[in-house]
């Protein structure tokens, strides 16, 4: 709780970032399923949403190989990788709707950097 009050406040390095989102994704590996597993995943998805400062390369190599979609497609978007994401979206997770929202908060983000 520490770790992530102190990235929440914007005052913590990369690597605290990085040690924080590894944890999450270690934590809710192992309670993967349940409540607090759930809650978990909740929390991971909050943190890969709003920190910019994560090693996203190395996040893709540390998730689990099968149903954590949602959370490669926050990971691949952190990349660029557009096309990548959508195609999650449609494609394994057919959820038109997150696919469109997705767009949406893209093109948002971009108009506001122009």
């Amino acid at each position: 709780d520490y770790l992530e009050a102190l990235v929440a406040s914007g005052r913590c390095p990369a690597e605290g970032h990085d040690e924080l989102g590894l944890l999450l994704i270690e934590a809710a590996a192992e309670a993967d399923g349940d409540f607090i597993g759930k809650a978990l995943r909740s929390r991971l998805c909050s943190f890969l949403l709003e920190s910019s400062l994560y090693d996203a390369n190395r996040f893709l190599q540390e998730l689990p190989p099968t149903g954590w979609s949602h959370e490669k497609a926050l990971i691949l978007s952190r990349l660029g990788m557009h096309e990548a994401v959508l195609r999650i979206y449609v494609h394994e997770l057919r959820d038109v709707e997150a696919a469109e929202q997705y767009c949406d908060r893209i093109y948002t983000e971009t108009e506001i950097e122009s």
